[in-house]
């Protein structure tokens, strides 16, 4: 199959621009050994809108961002008893040593609920919430409804759920459509050159077609480039201007030569 669409490529050259689908490359192997797992995006805290009860979820929100932390990042302050996204407090203490609820000491006052405060661990666990990548209403997106605790099992698989592209180029996609960005629109993706194999980025290929020794119709360079012509072109056209442009080069010689003449004469006085 792949030798099939390699002649079909090799039949016609087409510089396609980066922004659309290649239509001449054979596929990599599947699975593609250049993408990486297509890792989940987690936010710090989540949308008190996203629970249930939302007078009982405010017992456990940040109290620097208003949101609730995730059961298993969520810290408290031993003194005052405050929850915090551990993300959120990292942050604070960077600028000051102080909790930003009690004023005592932050740095040794900090500890994770789900090891240290269990009762806090499983009251926040266990409120219900939908699931973060529902929409507006229910009736958008993924209609999930659970225990808090069980979120992040469900997002695992969730195809509403947003996951980072696997090739790196740092955008979001619901895990249900990130397959076709990865396919078909990602610019990182890898590729093969239909002409000679080599595999590279989708943003390389342009560039690399133009000047691949396999495509028949690739630019090149006029067989007079070495004494200053700078005619660039394809097929057809380089052969017309290198046939036809005679006094053009003729031009070129002579200039060539005086200057090689003027190198002489300086050299021997």
């Amino acid at each position: 199959m792949g030798a099939q669409i390699l002649e079909e490529a090799n039949k016609t050259v087409e510089v396609i621009p980066a922004d659309k689908p290649l239509a001449n490359a054979p596929p990599l192997p599947n699975p593609d050994p250049h993408k990486l797992p297509n890792d989940l995006y987690l936010p710090r805290s989540l949308p008190t809108t996203k629970f249930l009860n939302s007078v009982l979820c405010e017992d456990y929100q940040c109290a620097i961002c208003q949101e609730v932390s995730l059961p298993r990042t969520a810290v408290e302050h031993k003194d005052c008893g405050r929850i915090y996204c551990t993300n959120c407090i990292n942050d604070w203490i960077q600028k000051s040593d102080t909790c930003p609820y009690c004023r005592l000491g932050a740095r040794g006052g900090l500890r994770g609920i789900k090891e240290d405060n269990k009762i806090a661990h499983r009251t926040l666990s266990r409120l219900i919430v939908r699931c973060i990548a529902t929409g507006e209403s229910l009736h958008q997106g993924c209609p999930w409804t659970g225990e808090f605790g069980a979120l992040e099992d469900h997002l695992a698989s969730c195809a509403f759920a947003l996951v980072y592209c696997g090739y790196r180029c740092g955008k979001l996609f619901p895990r249900g459509t990130v397959k076709r960005h990865e396919d078909e629109d990602c610019g990182l993706r890898w590729v093969q050159c239909g002409f000679c194999k080599v595999q590279m980025r989708f943003v390389e290929l342009t560039t690399h077609e133009d000047t691949c020794q396999g495509n028949p119709g690739r630019l090149r360079h006029c067989i007079y480039a070495k004494i200053g012509c700078e005619f660039r072109e394809r097929g057809e056209a380089i052969k017309k201007h290198e046939a036809e442009a005679d006094g053009v080069h003729l031009k070129l010689a002579l200039k060539r030569i005086e200057a090689l003449e003027k190198k002489e004469n300086n050299w021997f006085g």
